[in-house]
């Protein structure tokens, strides 16, 4: 078993591969696209759970929520909408996102059972079969 030197060092290089991983993946999703015509970007997600969206890390390892938000108990409802204000105390009236989202669905769902919902699949099949686009 290594010892504690090795450790630590094992410990410092995984957690800098982590976050450059992090950082590429948040400059990645902050890249406008534009969709392909017709497309239409429809959402579905929870806000009616405390998700957290702070966490603090005891000496024991343990991870606790410091600060909660709406969601579905896994991911944040800013995070789902790509929202610009997330995490900023004076927020703006509306969402800041760079998605062209046409429609969004909040079920106050756990997040596995957001897509067995009733609700949600009445709403999917409406705007997939019926709906005139």
């Amino acid at each position: 078993m290594p010892d504690a030197a090795e450790r630590r060092r094992l410990a410092l290089a995984l957690q800098e591969r982590l976050l450059n991983r992090a950082r590429a993946f948040a400059a990645a999703m902050e890249q406008e696209v534009t969709q392909p015509p017709g497309t239409e970007l429809m959402l579905a997600a929870g806000d009616a759970i405390p998700t957290a969206m702070r966490l603090s890390a005891g000496a024991d390892g343990r991870l606790s929520p410091l600060l909660t938000a709406p969601g579905d108990g896994t991911v944040l409802r800013d995070s789902v909408l790509l929202d610009f204000r997330q995490g900023q105390e004076a927020r703006a009236a509306r969402a800041q996102s760079p998605m062209d989202v046409r429609r969004v669905l909040f079920l106050p769902r756990e997040h596995l059972e957001i897509t067995r919902d009733r609700t949600f699949r009445d709403n999917i099949l409406f705007w997939l079969l019926e709906e005139r686009r």
